[in-house]
């Protein structure tokens, strides 16, 4: 299950609840019990992957996604909006 809002996203599988929240991460577990996640803050996650692909440019390499990726992304959140009308 995954769900989203204004600045939260919140990923539920078996065993396992995250909650990522203005920055911060959480993790869920009937074993350990609530579990802050250390992380790149919101605010950072695009510059850094600004640098990360500038980087993967000057190497050479491929980028860490591609626009295949962006576009199943793009169809992914279509499909989404169309079923939710």
């Amino acid at each position: 299950m995954t769900r989203s809002g204004d600045n939260e996203v919140r990923v539920g599988s078996t065993g396992t609840y995250l909650t990522g929240r203005d920055g911060d991460a959480w993790q869920v577990t009937a074993a350990a019990g609530e579990e802050s996640l250390p992380g790149v803050r919101a605010g950072d996650r695009y510059r850094e992957w600004i640098f990360d692909s500038l980087a993967r440019l000057r190497a050479g390499s491929p980028p860490l996604a591609g626009i295949e990726d962006c576009l199943a992304a793009v169809r992914t959140l279509d499909a989404a909006y169309a079923r939710a009308r």
